[in-house]
């Protein structure tokens, strides 16, 4: 039977120092000539940004309830988002200013600017079922993933935007005496370091246990840590921390699960990694978008087959129905059949009416009894009535034919079961079929040159032209240098086309040919055939 459940909450979880390093990567990469050309809603909570740059590749910033990283995919939508419309109306077409971790909570604020100096706010918590909150300059909330009325906040558009209250000491600023404070609590002597540090400081496990392991303190209860062991487990925290945040000795690996699917992540090599199936990686924000794009990946799998689910479900549990079926038909006809044989037994011994003791034994041991239905008496087996004949032989023969017409019937049963099989099959082929057709592009990295028009001589040297007006500028401004020839022709709308870094004039001399020829080719005035009258200008430049 299939179980019919989209979860969604991703087997990986960041933490809030993995967080810092994500924030801090994703800051580095999208400087202030980024600007957001689309957005495009992914699936409920998560949203791919895409960030184009004048001059330098396209980035592509996913921004989902359960993490922020730069992918190398293409995600197509999965399904509905009715945040959608809002973001792409508030935020499309604007730069982003600033993106900040609130302490160590695992909360970030994204600032947009647009030309006109509007800000917008986009917050993403990642705790719980997360979050995602659009907000104006004034951090009024405009739109909202998922309102929410506790006790101690209130966000629904219209609203101020609050974070919850703080969970306590932020782990980038922890000191030793806040970290001997904590060893005060007389109720933590018996509690192992592990469990305390886990308790009292917000680090996931993986990186307590590593801390543990460092200091030389995993097997010890708190009541017996020594100064020197406080000590050392402080330099060891602050170490880590930086470690993770900083990109400091960075040994970014995947963990594996089955059938080797990416399940997490991890910045750093730690002791317990010997015991996992694990793969290395070129940098943890790498290793994140292999783990949280697979989740991704799988939710729209299932997103887009679970309505075939439901049918194959249903059917499954017509097929266990016509199996219940068939097995009560056959108990009920080997319950006649060794009926008829025990009263033909009896037949045999001289016994001739239904009413005598032996009979009446043998029919209540088999819970038969003798009903009177319109004048007429039957044999009631298992809610099945058998007209009762004059003898015990015409009657034990007429308890073997309804035998056989029972399981004659199984035969029905059994070719509705396999038509419903037929269907089942049909179907998980159909689940097949769409599973496959949800195909993630690879993000590849496009040259400068290719968002001009541009081409290889013979000569081998890089030859590129303007599509408009615009890119012609940018061109002649950005890319022109001391060896570069540029080619325009005197004619209405001739792009400008550049071949880059020529040498020796004499032996290009092909090269300037094909660019000529590609320069008026390119330009509105060219007419029928290739053939016109313009005069091609060269500079150096």
């Amino acid at each position: 039977m299939i179980n019919i459940c989209v979860s969604r909450r991703l087997a990986m979880e960041l933490s809030g120092i993995e967080l810092r390093y994500l924030v801090n990567e994703i800051k580095s990469k999208i400087n202030p000539a980024y600007y957001v050309s689309s957005i495009n809603a992914v699936t409920k909570p998560s949203f791919l940004f895409k960030m184009h740059h004048p001059k330098d590749p396209d980035i592509m910033l996913m921004v989902s309830t359960k993490g922020i990283w730069i992918t190398r995919l293409k995600f197509e939508s999965f399904e509905e988002n009715k945040m959608i419309n809002i973001l792409k109306a508030e935020l499309e077409r604007a730069k982003i200013e600033s993106i900040e971790q609130l302490g160590s909570e695992r909360i970030i604020t994204v600032k947009f600017r647009h030309l006109d100096e509007k800000v917008r706010y986009m917050v993403v918590e990642f705790f719980g079922d997360g979050n995602i909150v659009l907000c104006d300059g004034n951090m009024q909330i405009m739109g909202i993933l998922k309102p929410i009325e506790v006790r101690h906040r209130m966000l629904k558009i219209g609203f101020r935007y609050a974070p919850p209250p703080p969970r306590g000491i932020d782990v980038y600023d922890i000191t030793l005496e806040q970290l001997r404070a904590m060893r005060e609590d007389k109720q933590s002597d018996s509690l192992d370091v592990v469990k305390w540090i886990g308790r009292k400081i917000s680090i996931p496990k993986k990186y307590v246990e590593e801390i543990a392991i460092r200091a030389g303190i995993s097997s010890l209860t708190v009541g017996q840590l020594s100064e020197e062991d406080m000590e050392r487990l402080y330099v060891i925290i602050k170490e880590i921390i930086s470690d993770i945040v900083s990109e400091k000795n960075h040994q970014p690996y995947v963990i594996l699960g089955q059938n080797e699917k990416a399940i997490d992540a991890i910045p750093i090599k730690t002791a317990h990694l010997s015991k996992l199936n694990v793969k290395k990686t070129p940098s943890y924000m790498d290793a994140v978008d292999e783990v949280l794009s697979n989740d991704l990946m799988d939710l729209g799998r299932n997103i887009r087959t679970i309505e075939i689910d439901e049918r194959i479900t249903a059917l499954q549990h017509d097929i266990a129905e016509q199996i219940k079926a068939k097995e009560l038909v056959l108990s009920k006809a080997n319950l006649i059949r060794n009926v008829a044989h025990k009263l033909m037994q009896l037949s045999y011994q001289g016994v001739q009416s239904i009413t005598e003791s032996s009979v009446n034994k043998l029919l209540a041991e088999n819970s038969a009894n003798i009903i009177l239905e319109k004048g007429l008496k039957y044999l009631e087996i298992l809610e099945e009535l058998i007209l009762i004949e004059s003898n015990l032989p015409k009657l034990s023969s007429a308890l073997f034919t309804r035998a056989k017409e029972m399981e004659r019937g199984n035969i029905a049963i059994e070719q509705s079961k396999a038509r419903l099989e037929a269907q089942i099959q049909e179907l998980q082929n159909q689940t097949i079929s769409v599973r496959k057709k949800i195909i993630i592009k690879q993000q590849t990295s496009k040259e400068w040159y290719e968002r001009y028009r541009w081409f290889i001589t013979t000569d081998g040297l890089l030859a590129i032209g303007g599509r408009d007006a615009s890119s012609n500028s940018a061109i002649i401004r950005k890319h022109l240098t001391e060896n570069d020839i540029v080619f325009h022709a005197e004619v209405h709308g001739s792009p400008f086309f550049i071949i880059k870094n020529t040498g020796n004039l004499e032996e290009t001399g092909l090269s300037l040919q094909q660019v000529a020829v590609a320069t008026v080719s390119f330009s509105r005035a060219w007419i029928g055939h290739g053939r016109m009258a313009s005069r091609v200008l060269m500079r150096t430049g």
